[in-house]
């Protein structure tokens, strides 16, 4: 998946982004902060495995990123404060990801937009720098197309209002490896969820608290008397200090996801996910570990199709760096296995492309994938990194309706380029 932003709608980014950045630089009394990251690369992909006939299995690219935060805060005196924040971000395709591309499949389907092995759909994430922006179901528009949402923070904890992420998030971003990582599976195939939310966030001491609330973003958009659909999530921390944190949370909704947003529950869908993550630091070694796992049952499934969960999903990512004078060095090892049935009877087919089972036809899908993706950067001093990267992705594809058959691919890509804050 490729998307970039037009040459109109560049100059507005970066007229607006001027404007902010010299506004937050003569006036501070506004409290308003501006900071954005870039970043530009160049590299070239390999592919093997059980690719479509006549697919080109090399590919070379110039890819880059853009992110721009904007937040402002007006402190009310007394431990009270009320604040917002904008995030406009703009993305291209970045790592091996860039393979999986729908027509390059060893299997097709006639939900192509809804399949589990079309990584590049937004639903599964495309992997890059920032793990977010305008190509994963956010509001389009060269402005504020992520999250957008105002914060009360007062002396009994922060309350947020608006188009936030859902705080499953949190299992990643804590046990992050700065600076760079973004291809977080298991968040994005079962708790990437945005739209209309009431988040609150607090601190004990060494304990966080975050609870997240959502609702439809369309609540009357289908027209009918269908039940709405809610999300629950509930993530809390424990920082040991010293570089040592232990996560899990909890997602429940009652109602399906379309866009990244809660929608009606119909037939009533419940969706469950939920995750460990932990890290430490051994001198210089940075360790963390993360695991991720979620369903989608829609009701009487089981009773009619003999399986509980329509779409299952299991991901454990272990992430690891070592810093030495102005190198980091960062390894990151992801596995995955996704299942999804899909009923003859909701008109879905699977259609393998090749091999000796070409043009046979089968519902259910299993998919076991496994990412490494190793960094290596230089910090210049000056909020700029180059740095060389090799990430490399397997994947089976295999079926308990036909059991002789098995796809597997693979894609590397080497890439150089570097990374700018400002």
């Amino acid at each position: 998946m490729r998307t970039t932003l037009t040459t109109g709608r560049r100059q507005i980014v970066c007229a607006v982004a001027l404007a902010l950045a010299g506004m937050a630089a003569t006036s501070a009394h506004a409290d308003i902060s501006v900071s954005g990251d870039v970043q530009a690369r160049v590299g070239t992909m390999t592919r093997s495995g059980d690719w479509n006939t006549g697919y080109d299995n090399t590919k070379t690219s110039v890819d880059g990123l853009f992110a721009l935060f904007l937040s402002g805060t007006k402190d009310l005196k007394n431990g009270y404060n009320i604040g917002f924040n904008c995030n406009t971000v703009a993305t291209t395709v970045s790592g091996a990801n860039g393979a999986w591309q729908s027509n390059a499949l060893p299997v097709s389907h006639n939900w192509d937009p809804f399949f589990a092995a079309q990584d590049n759909y937004a639903q599964n994430g495309h992997g890059g720098f920032s793990s977010y922006g305008d190509v994963n179901g956010d509001s389009k528009g060269p402005m504020c197309n992520d999250e957008v949402y105002g914060t009360l923070v007062t002396p009994y904890g922060r309350l947020q209002v608006g188009n936030i992420m859902n705080p499953m998030r949190l299992l990643y971003d804590l046990t992050t490896v700065d600076p760079v990582w973004g291809d977080q599976r298991g968040y994005y195939a079962m708790s990437d969820i945005r739209g209309n939310a009431l988040r609150y966030g607090n601190s004990f001491g060494p304990v966080g608290v975050e609870l997240q609330f959502q609702t439809e973003s369309n609540a009357n958009a289908s027209g009918d008397n269908q039940s709405n659909g809610y999300a629950y999530t509930g993530v809390m921390t424990y920082d040991f200090g010293n570089g040592s944190l232990l996560g899990a949370g909890l997602l429940y909704a009652d109602g399906d996801f379309g866009d990244k947003y809660v929608t009606s529950s119909g037939g009533k869908v419940n969706h469950m996910s939920y995750g460990v993550t932990g890290k430490t630091r051994l001198g210089p070694v940075n360790l963390a570990a993360t695991y991720h796992y979620g369903y989608n049952r829609p009701k009487d499934f089981e009773q009619n199709y003999g399986t509980k969960n329509f779409i299952e999903e299991g991901d454990l990512t272990f992430k690891a760096t070592y810093d030495i004078s102005s190198w980091s060095l960062q390894g990151y090892a992801s596995f995955e296995t996704m299942k999804w049935n899909t009923p003859a009877a909701w008109g879905a087919a699977y259609t393998i492309r090749v091999g000796d089972d070409a043009g046979k036809t089968f519902n259910r899908l299993k998919t076991e994938r496994v990412n490494l993706d190793f960094w290596a950067l230089y910090n210049l001093g000056v909020g700029a990194q180059p740095f060389l990267r090799i990430n490399t992705i397997s994947k089976k594809y295999t079926t308990p309706d036909i059991s002789s058959f098995e796809a597997d691919t693979r894609a590397t890509k080497f890439e150089a380029g570097w990374l700018m804050h400002f």
